[in-house]
C-alpha cells in the first residue's frame, strides 16, 4: 500500500509539473539564479519547473514537495482573489518560505533520517543567508519558530 501511495504521490507531482510547463508560454521559463527547482504565477496561470538533474536524487521528493505547496499557494490566491498571490515584501516572502520549507523538511527528516533538530537548524541559516539582508535576524529565526513550531 505505501508503494502505491508514493507512486500515486510522484505521478501526481510529475502530472502537475509537466501539465503545466506545458500550458506556460516558453518566455516564462527563465530560472532564478542558482534554481534547482521554482515556482512561478504568470496571468492565472501556476508553473512549476524542475531540473532534471535533480529528478532521482535522495533529494527529489523533498523539492517536489516543497514546490508543491508553493504550486498549491498560488491556486489557493487564484481561487479566492482572481490572482497570483502578490509577494511585495521581505516579510511575506519569509512567511512564504516558512510554509514550505516546514513541509518539505518533513519529508526530509522522513526519507534521509536526518535528526529533527539538524534539519530546523540547517532550513533557518538557509533562510537568514536568503533573507539577512532585508530582515533582522531576529525576525527570521523567530518567524521560523512561529510558523513552524516543534
Amino acid at each position: 500500500m505505501t508503494r502505491f501511495l508514493t507512486w500515486l504521490f510522484w505521478m501526481t507531482v510529475l502530472g502537475i509539473v509537466f501539465a503545466s510547463a506545458i500550458t506556460t508560454p516558453a518566455h516564462a521559463q527563465t530560472a532564478p539564479p542558482g534554481a534547482i527547482a521554482w515556482t512561478e504565477c504568470l496571468n492565472g496561470r501556476v508553473a512549476t519547473y524542475v531540473n532534471a538533474a535533480i529528478l532521482g536524487t535522495d533529494s527529489t521528493e523533498e523539492i517536489l514537495y516543497h514546490e508543491s505547496i508553493h504550486f498549491r499557494q498560488n491556486t489557493d490566491s487564484i481561487a479566492k482573489t482572481g490572482v497570483c498571490a502578490m509577494i511585495i515584501s521581505p516579510a511575506q516572502l519569509l512567511n512564504y518560505e516558512i510554509e514550505a520549507y516546514c513541509a518539505s523538511d518533513s519529508v526530509r527528516i522522513r526519507v534521509k533520517h536526518t535528526p529533527k533538530p539538524e534539519v530546523r537548524a540547517q532550513t533557518v541559516w538557509r533562510l537568514m543567508r536568503e533573507l539577512h539582508s532585508v530582515l533582522p535576524v531576529f525576525t527570521i529565526t523567530d518567524s521560523w519558530n512561529r510558523g513552524c513550531p516543534e
